[in-house]
C-alpha cells in the first residue's frame, strides 16, 4: 500500500519535478522540499452549455481560480513567485478575455449573434464547462512563464473543475 507508493516515489525522484511521478490528491506529499504557493483570481463570466439540459441556457458565474505555483528551491526573494506578478499577469489575461464576457463553445449558435453586436467573447474549442477553464487558465500561466503544478476552477462554492499537467520546464533555483 502506502509503502510501496512512497518507496517507488523517493526511488524515482528526480532533480526536476516534471520527472517525479504525480502522487497529488492521496492525502499525502511524497515529494520532500517541493514549495508551492496559490494565488486566487476572482471574475465574473456568462455561458452555456449545448448539450446538458439545465445549462443549455446563458446564465452567469462569479468564478475563483486558484493558480497552484511550485518549486524545489526559493528565488533569491525567498518566494517561489510574486503573488503580484501572478495577478498582474494571469489577472490581467483573465481581465482582458474572461471577466465580464460569455464563454462560448466554436459551434455555438450565439457565437455569430455576440459577434454581430460586438459583444464580449471568449470562443473554447470545447463547451466551455469549469474543466476547459482550468485548463486554458493553466495553459495562460504556464506560457507566461511560471511553474504552474495545477489550476482549480470554481464555477460555484461547491463546484470545482481541476486540471493538473506536466511542467515545461522546472523553476529556476
Amino acid at each position: 500500500g502506502r509503502d510501496k507508493i512512497l518507496s517507488f516515489a523517493f526511488t524515482f525522484k528526480k532533480k526536476c519535478h516534471k520527472r517525479r511521478p504525480s502522487f497529488w490528491g492521496l492525502g499525502f506529499n511524497v515529494i520532500a522540499g517541493m514549495y508551492e504557493i496559490i494565488k486566487i483570481l476572482e471574475f465574473s463570466y456568462g455561458h452555456r452549455l449545448l448539450d446538458h439540459p439545465k445549462c443549455q441556457n446563458l446564465h452567469g458565474h462569479n468564478g475563483k481560480a486558484e493558480i497552484v505555483l511550485f518549486a524545489d528551491s526559493l528565488d533569491q526573494n525567498g518566494m517561489v513567485s510574486d503573488f503580484s506578478q501572478v495577478r498582474t499577469v494571469v489577472g490581467g489575461w483573465i481581465n482582458s478575455h474572461l471577466d465580464h464576457q460569455m464563454l462560448l463553445s466554436q459551434n455555438d449558435p450565439l457565437l455569430k449573434v455576440c459577434r454581430d453586436y460586438q459583444m464580449p467573447v471568449y470562443v473554447f474549442d470545447s463547451p466551455p464547462t469549469a474543466e476547459a477553464i482550468a485548463k486554458t487558465l493553466f495553459d495562460i500561466t504556464q506560457q507566461n512563464g511560471f511553474s504552474v503544478k495545477e489550476v482549480r476552477f470554481w464555477e460555484t462554492s461547491s463546484s470545482v473543475g481541476i486540471y493538473r499537467g506536466e511542467p515545461s520546464s522546472c523553476p529556476p533555483a
